[in-house]
């Protein structure tokens, strides 16, 4: 019965600091920063192909905030980078990002959507066939902590990409009610990076 209270109050205790952790220390941003970092610098929006990875869609059609913040990124680097063409990757949200991006004044002939991915190693290798023969530089857009995995997965199917990632968790860490779901975001994004490195992915 001793061990069993010892167990208990030194979960709880180590519950209850990593709580502190999380909520008063910018934990999840530098975490976020750190891995966007590996993947490569942080650029500025110039290219000529800007790839915008989706994330999941949302209810009714809509966006889900990852969709819709890679979307709002991706209409901006647009504006600013001179690129000639976009290639929009992901089956659920891809198409409501296409939309959201043209109403926002990006020509629709410029964009190029792979429709059928359903996740980052799908959208590096569907990408392949879209992108042979495209010369120039091309950039990735997705999110801070997503940026590692996702730039590994490309450069492994071949293609030569740069990065620019997007303050995703940096931007929604500075509210406090968003580090606890950030913080699960990151730590499942830890356990796919492990998975794509079994799998040879990355």
């Amino acid at each position: 019965m001793a061990r069993v209270r010892h167990f208990l109050v030194t979960a709880l205790a180590g519950l209850g600091l990593l709580l502190l952790v999380i909520t008063f220390t910018p934990l999840v941003f530098w975490y976020a920063t750190w891995l966007a970092g590996l993947a490569g610098p942080w650029n500025v929006p110039q290219g000529d192909i800007l790839i915008v990875l989706s994330a999941s869609a949302g209810p009714n059609g809509l966006l889900a905030r990852d969709s819709y913040l890679r979307a709002t990124y991706g209409v901006l680097a647009w504006r600013e980078g001179h690129f000639q063409k976009v290639l929009i990757c992901g089956r659920d949200a891809g198409p409501g990002m296409r939309n959201f991006m043209v109403f926002s004044g990006v020509p629709s002939e410029a964009i190029l959507l792979e429709r059928e991915s359903i996740s980052t190693y799908e959208n590096a290798s569907f990408a392949v066939a879209i992108l042979r023969g495209e010369k120039g530089r091309k950039m990735l857009l997705t999110s801070d902590f997503h940026m590692f995995r996702a730039a590994a997965a490309f450069r492994r199917a071949g293609i030569e990409i740069e990065t620019l990632p997007i303050p995703d968790v940096r931007k929604y860490s500075n509210g406090f009610t968003y580090r606890w779901p950030i913080a699960a975001d990151l730590a499942e994004e830890t356990v796919k990076i492990v998975y794509y490195r079994l799998k040879g992915w990355i």
